[in-house]
């Protein structure tokens, strides 16, 4: 069977939230929101009775049953149509509901769980620091034992939506040595708690996204707050590694459905805009574009169905993951821009919705690892690899 060919199940999901997204979410508003760069959380309440948030939680816990490919399905879908809706999503959906599944503990899954299958609780990740962005390694926030709690001291920036967050996974040191993966640690930190503040940072693209610095000023941790409990203090190391493919993964979904978005756009308004007596789509040139544009983002789904499916069998995909997310991103940069040039000078203002896809696909080149280190990291699988 494909991997693109969809189950009857796959089609109502899609149909469902296309319907969704055609009704609740018109071009018109999304300009708003961008211009405002104010996240639309009220569109959470919205999306509940779809039951998309449930696709990363098993039954047992009031989900709809783990399906990594329905939930990346549902990132591009929206994607295609507000990239920063899709980030929304993410932080339920994956922040929440997939580290919480992999990582947290029977007592945390059963706390947690249930009300992020529900779309309930909503969740950001708090790894990146000034002084460490792909050198996770050299993270500084420290995380000090004081009686039966740990105190968090440090500083997160460029962090989506914590300031939105019920719940936010922070990595700090609890411990130092030689080796520096020793001594990691995943903490949740509940809003509201003592010490913690947000500074909003002004951004490009992914408007309707918040983007802050995290100031942890002796930010007080219950001990059983400690992500998978308190035996996986110092675990943080591996435990982030069981987490990156997914992690690649869901950012590769969202350079496909944006791919998508922008190429939708080019599509139908190079067969409208008219020059030298016929459509743009006419002239090989643009054409050629198209062309490009369609195949590379074929290219990228399949490679993100992959993925998918390696991680549902419980199979390495490191390299796929890596590959996938570089390939994406890239695409999606590519279509992006692509599709402005076709749109010509009305691409490149505000009042075209064109320029907001080559503003947010930026940031997927970089954020989840940028496509330097990520081509590293490819060269550096594929002697490990079967292929």
């Amino acid at each position: 069977m494909s991997p693109l060919r969809l189950t009857d199940e796959q089609e109502m999901l899609l149909g469902s939230l296309r319907e969704f997204l055609d009704r609740e979410v018109p071009a018109g508003m999304i300009r708003e929101y961008d211009k405002e760069d104010r996240p639309p959380m009220e569109l959470r309440e919205k999306m509940k009775p779809l039951g998309v948030f449930g696709l990363t939680v098993p039954e047992e816990f009031g989900g709809a049953g783990r399906c990594v490919t329905e939930a990346v399905m549902v990132v591009e879908e929206l994607s295609r149509v507000w990239p920063a809706l899709a980030w929304i999503y993410i932080g339920t959906a994956f922040y929440g509901g997939e580290n919480i599944y992999k990582l947290g503990s029977e007592e945390q899954k059963r706390a947690f769980l249930p009300g992020l299958a529900s779309g309930d609780l909503f969740f950001a990740y708090a790894l990146t620091e000034p002084e460490a962005g792909s050198d996770t390694l050299s993270i500084r926030t420290r995380a000090t034992k004081e009686g039966s709690a740990y105190i968090l001291e440090g500083t997160k920036t460029f962090i989506s939506l914590p300031d939105h967050a019920d719940w936010i996974i922070v990595l700090a040191r609890t411990e130092r040595g030689d080796d520096p993966r020793h001594g990691l640690t995943f903490f949740l930190v509940p809003r509201g708690s003592e010490g913690l503040s947000f500074n909003p940072i002004e951004k490009l693209g992914y408007k309707g996204s918040t983007l802050c610095e995290v100031v942890l000023d002796r930010v007080p941790v219950p001990e059983d707050n400690i992500l998978g409990g308190p035996g996986c203090r110092d675990r943080g190391w591996e435990q982030l590694l069981k987490t990156l493919d997914v992690e690649h993964l869901e950012i590769a979904a969202c350079g496909t459905g944006l791919a998508q978005g922008a190429f939708d756009l080019a599509k139908e308004y190079a067969a409208q805009r008219t020059q030298f007596g016929r459509p743009i789509v006419k002239f090989q040139a643009v054409a050629h574009m198209l062309a490009d544009m369609a195949t590379n983002i074929q290219a990228s789904r399949l490679m993100v169905r992959e993925c998918c499916s390696l991680i549902e069998e419980g199979l390495p995909a490191g390299l796929e993951a890596c590959m996938a997310k570089y390939f994406a991103t890239e695409t999606a940069k590519k279509c992006a821009l692509d599709a402005l040039q076709i749109y010509g000078g009305l691409g490149y203002t505000m009042e075209c919705d064109v320029q907001r896809y080559v503003r947010d696909s930026l940031v997927l080149t970089i954020g989840g690892g940028t496509s330097q280190i990520l081509k590293n990291q490819i060269a550096s699988l594929i002697y490990k690899s079967r292929r």
